[in-house]
């Protein structure tokens, strides 16, 4: 009876170890309030097939769990987790540990304050552990995911002007690094619009019209082989815009080319180092007034004859206005010189005349004298 009883025992020992080892395997799978970080995912398909995987796509997420003597984990409901007042727990931690530490973000590239000239910028990132790498406009809730790693280097469209930008890397535990910068980006060329003048004299005077929103340098070039050739910068904070459009005026001496021709035209620089150029235009020089070298006239009852003698190679035309009448305007003498004379007759009202007699040639230049006379 007592060996029954011996053996009894050991059975029932036996069967309270494994007993107790069959506790033991249970309570190893552990519930946890696992913590992810953005673009962390769990593989909730190695507990169950059917359930895909699950992706943190926020800085920070919680989702309750039960983890497999395997490793695996799988879903629970959050209310359990609640019930046992459950802390946050790491998954790359395996819950026994936090990680508080930012990662250490390095910005190769973008370059603070750089202005390029590309709207497509080469992002080259790296961390000091594994992260996510994002982008965004500040001011903009959005973020613009990149990629996960120790590094990142591809390029990214920005928009056009100065933009303020915020990188973000990510690591696992969800702590977060942030490099702002102010970027500038003109990757649009400036467009010259028209020049002046575009045929005939240079007086010294010259006209650029462009498009161009962030100019940084505009040139005049102008001269010849003979006499040499030259540039001139013009002041952009003393050209005119309106709307879209810029307008600058230049004023050069050309003494030493009189009588010659030149070429110019003109160079536009961007702050991004975009550059145009204007049509290279070809002008004769003349910034010489014309001379009346002689200024008769004979009257004959109301008819006055002029017999006036220029000294102009580039002659326009002569004119006159008679101060004597109601409406003072600017009348044609002579369009044409021979020899150059102007020989003309010309009718007048009767009393007296003040005349302003004005020649002027083909580049603009002008001379005026005045005569007076009566008509009885």
């Amino acid at each position: 009876m007592e060996k029954i009883i011996s053996k009894t025992g050991i059975f029932l020992a036996i069967a309270f170890i494994f007993a107790i080892i069959g506790i033991n395997l249970v309570t190893a799978e552990q519930t946890l309030l696992l913590c992810l970080g953005n673009g962390d995912t769990l593989e909730l398909s190695k507990c169950n097939p059917a359930i895909p995987d699950y992706t943190c796509n926020s800085d920070i997420c919680q989702i309750c769990v039960k983890k497999l003597n395997s490793g695996a984990y799988c879903s629970r409901s959050p209310n359990v987790c609640n019930s046992l007042d459950l802390s946050c727990s790491y998954l790359n931690g395996d819950g026994s540990g936090v990680d508080s530490e930012p990662p250490i973000l390095i910005v190769n590239s973008p370059i603070n304050q750089e202005t390029y000239n590309n709207k497509k910028v080469l992002f080259d990132l790296s961390a000091n552990e594994p992260s996510t790498f994002y982008y965004k406009y500040t001011g903009e809730t959005k973020w613009k995911k990149l990629s996960r790693g120790d590094s990142h280097k591809s390029f990214a469209s920005l928009r056009e002007g100065e933009d303020e930008v915020v990188i973000r890397a990510v690591d696992s535990s969800g702590n977060i690094a942030d490099v702002e910068l102010l970027l500038f980006i003109d990757s649009k060329k400036p467009k010259i619009l028209k020049t002046e003048p575009k045929n005939g004299f240079a007086d010294g005077t010259f006209l650029v019209q462009f498009k161009e929103d962030n100019p940084s340098e505009l040139k005049l070039h102008y001269g010849n082989e003979d006499t040499g050739m030259r540039e001139a910068e013009l002041d952009l904070n003393s050209c005119t815009k309106i709307k879209d459009k810029t307008t600058c005026e230049a004023d050069v001496a050309l003494n030493d080319y009189d009588g010659e021709s030149i070429e110019y035209w003109f160079a536009l620089k961007d702050i991004a180092d975009n550059s145009a150029e204007s049509k290279h235009l070809i002008l004769n020089v003349d910034i010489k007034n014309p001379v009346i070298k002689n200024l008769d006239y004979t009257i004959n009852k109301n008819r006055v004859e002029f017999n006036i003698e220029i000294e102009e190679d580039n002659f326009s035309e002569l004119e006159y206005l008679d101060s004597g009448d109601k409406n003072p305007t600017w009348k044609m003498l002579c369009s044409k010189l021979k020899n150059n004379v102007c020989n003309v007759r010309k009718s007048f009202s009767i009393g007296e005349h003040e005349l302003s007699i004005q020649v002027i040639d083909k580049a603009g230049n002008s001379v005026a004298e005045s005569i007076q006379f009566t008509i009885q």
